[in-house]
């Protein structure tokens, strides 16, 4: 039998979704490493035994984007609203990003919130 124990790991994108997950580590008293990689990916690892830990709450992953006239929205509503709903500046990303592409992104990320998000059946 190995010394080290087995491991789980989960991938997880942004900070305040791995904050989430830390804290519900934490509450839980189970052992965990976090590695903080680029991307503002963060690697989680957690004992095998502990490894239910790591699967999504239904309730955690709800959330819901604000309204908006993306038609009548500039460049900077449109990010402002990005920012506020989706939790990043995709401008600041891409810069090469036109007004007409964020609309549609703004657009289409508020149809996908409204059906339920990208997991739903």
């Amino acid at each position: 039998m190995s010394k080290y124990p087995q491991l789980a790991f989960k991938m997880v994108t942004g900070t305040e979704p791995a904050k989430a997950l830390a804290a519900r580590l934490v509450e839980e008293s189970a052992f965990f490493q976090v590695t903080p990689l680029p991307g503002d990916e963060y690697e989680f690892a957690v004992k095998i035994d502990r490894e239910s830990l790591l699967v999504d709450q239904v309730e955690a992953c709800t959330r819901t984007y604000e309204d908006a006239d993306f038609t009548t929205m500039d460049m900077a509503g449109l990010v402002a609203w990005y920012v506020k709903n989706v939790g990043y500046d995709p401008v600041e990303d891409d810069p090469m990003t036109d007004l007409e592409e964020l609309r549609s992104r703004c657009t289409e990320m508020l149809e996908i919130d409204r059906s339920g998000g990208l997991d739903s059946n």
